[in-house]
């Protein structure tokens, strides 16, 4: 059939008509066609860059967080190397270059003691669990900084060159506190001697030790002390007390137990005391 033969026999047209006219939808059929191609080529572009964008700024605020927090965060491989560490890391350590430990086992930098607790707490993580270990790094002032560290592992992956992550938080202030509260516990405020319970500790110590024990136990108390308090005032009372603990100190070996026990009374255990033959 001839394009347009149909129109032509109802008397719509001419040939000339009908041939004009199917070449006018072929080309309204082609350029649709072709519109719809661009359009679905735009959309697939812009949802793209959509992506593009969103990981760029997913990765970007990832930096931004890891860089800026306090923590440090430290990423391994299978080997347990280092593959990265954030700032918060390095200012840790006191480096200032990435290089210095990218490439180096985590931990390398501690001592043996520290080196093994890593090991551990990686083990751990292999396991599926949360390695967990407290180490001390020298910090600025000559003192140790000390940081609570989480291992973990991430999810396996053929694609993925990172296997752990380590958490580690600055506890120093933390760890002061509770050395504080356990010094309290077991010392004199006063005189900063051990108190009655820590004695008692130790001396229970030295009894149950091995062998026949070979100490020596003095208690002695200050003379007359219930009159220097009730003349002088007890501010002249504790000024005595803590001389009278000074002067014991300096009266003994190191290996010696000085303790205040309470009031004005003090015991001595002195260690290595053989009995004349």
């Amino acid at each position: 059939m001839r394009p347009g033969c149909g129109g032509e026999k109802l008397g719509f047209y001419g040939l000339e008509a009908g041939v004009a006219l199917a070449a006018v939808g072929n080309v309204v059929v082609t350029s649709s066609l072709l519109i719809a191609s661009i359009l679905a080529l735009y959309r697939s572009d812009i949802v793209r860059k959509e992506r593009e964008t969103a990981l760029m700024r997913s990765e970007h605020f990832n930096r931004t967080i890891n860089e800026a927090s306090p923590d440090c965060v430290s990423l391994l491989d299978a080997d347990g190397n280092v593959v990265f560490s954030n700032d918060a890391a390095l200012r840790a350590y006191g480096l200032d270059d990435l290089a210095e430990l990218v490439g180096r086992p985590w931990g390398h930098r501690l001592d043996e003691r520290s080196r093994v607790d890593v090991q551990v707490a990686i083990a751990a993580a292999r396991e599926g669990r949360v390695g967990r270990l407290t180490i001390g790094l020298p910090g600025p002032d000559g003192g140790l900084c000390w940081y609570e560290s989480l291992v973990s592992k991430l999810d396996d992956s053929d694609s993925q060159p990172i296997t752990f992550i380590i958490m580690s938080r600055d506890i120093t202030h933390q760890k002061g506190v509770e050395d504080q509260v356990r010094w309290a516990a077991t010392h004199d405020a006063l005189t900063r001697l051990p108190n009655r319970a820590l004695f008692q500790t130790r001396l229970e110590q030295v009894v149950a030790a091995g062998g026949r024990p070979q100490f020596a136990l003095l208690v002695l108390d200050v003379d007359h002390f219930k009159q220097v308090n009730d003349m002088l005032g007890h501010d002249a009372g504790d000024a005595l007390l803590s001389t009278v603990a000074t002067r014991l100190c300096n009266s003994v070996r190191k290996q010696d137990f000085v303790a205040r026990l309470g009031g004005d009374e003090f015991a001595i255990i002195l260690s290595d005391i053989r009995a004349e033959s």
